[in-house]
């Protein structure tokens, strides 16, 4: 499982997959090249079988073999971590600090729609893939809603920036001490925080558009609505490989409308968390994906 230009085929195998996954509407010309270099290429997702076709890879290489998730960690009974300031109810969202995972429309969101004097907070456990700080990190979001959004910081509700290392054992925890998670991406090529989140038993708000709708539907969380849009310059020169594609733009107005709809109705979003966590537990624990691996396997011709 790797980026597609590091794909190697064997010449002493009798067959040579690749697997990996994309996050925009279609894929970069080497990754294109780099695919159909191999006998096939497994991807998470129908979204990505059909990015990859409309790429140019070849339709006949592809098939879909989706992720999965050991739910034995994951006990939705466990204590919450400790959170400093962490209010009555608390969104949370965790992502590598880009413009991809939507910070934007999530924090812009999050402070239109509530006041100062609400019991709620907005969870953010993030890293940088750039190199930025927390403390850098943080005076974007200061720049973004002074000048961007006309906001008075003196007079928004709490963003708390979880920057604490926090180990893979403990993370459980985290979820377990928020009341949703919400992630407006604007593109994935999987989703893994919304799955983790969804195992928790948590509601779940995330963009009905990409690798996490293999997983997420109206019934089991809360899609977002968007449209599709050019990737702005902004963002390509960010990562030069979006450089031509489309991605999600989320809806603002149905995020800022879905934030406050699981705060004000606690019980029926209890219940889509609930949803959520037997959803995977019916189609994506390991025996689940191993039965298909198996299949796949045997199509091939492996033998076990």
């Amino acid at each position: 499982h790797i980026l597609a230009p590091s794909l190697q085929a064997d010449p002493q195998a009798r067959l040579n997959i690749g697997r990996t996954m994309f996050e925009t509407d279609r894929l970069p010309a080497d990754w294109v090249a780099a695919c159909n270099r191999m006998d096939e290429i497994w991807v998470p997702t129908k979204f990505n079988r059909e990015t990859f076709t409309f790429a140019g890879v070849h339709p006949e290489k592809l098939r879909v073999v989706p992720g999965t998730i050991d739910l034995t960690p994951y006990n939705p009974n466990c204590a919450p971590l400790s959170i400093e300031d962490a209010r009555g109810y608390n969104f949370l969202s965790l992502f590598d600090w880009q413009t991809r995972k939507g910070w934007d429309v999530l924090i812009r969101a999050f402070v239109e729609e509530f006041k100062t004097d609400e019991d709620v907070s907005l969870i953010i456990k993030t890293h940088s893939s750039f190199g930025y700080s927390t403390e850098k990190i943080v005076g974007m979001v200061a720049q973004y809603l002074t000048d961007t959004v006309g906001c008075d910081l003196d007079r928004i509700p709490l963003v708390i920036f979880q920057d604490t290392n926090i180990p893979d054992e403990q993370m459980p925890n985290l979820y377990r001490a928020a009341d949703c998670f919400v992630l407006p991406t604007r593109g994935e090529g999987w989703g893994r925080p919304f799955m983790e989140a969804m195992a928790m038993g948590l509601p779940v708000i995330g963009t009905g558009w990409s690798g996490q709708t293999a997983f997420m539907n109206a019934e089991n969380s809360l899609p977002l609505d968007y449209t599709l849009t050019e990737v702005p310059e902004a963002s390509w020169r960010e990562i030069p490989t979006y450089q031509g594609h489309r991605w999600a733009e989320p809806s603002l107005s149905h995020l800022r409308q879905l934030m406050r709809q699981v705060f004000e109705d606690r019980k029926t979003a209890k219940e889509i968390g609930q949803k959520a966590r037997v959803h995977l537990e019916e189609n994506f624990t390991y025996p689940h994906v191993a039965r298909i691996l198996l299949n796949e396997f045997e199509r091939v011709g492996v033998r076990f």
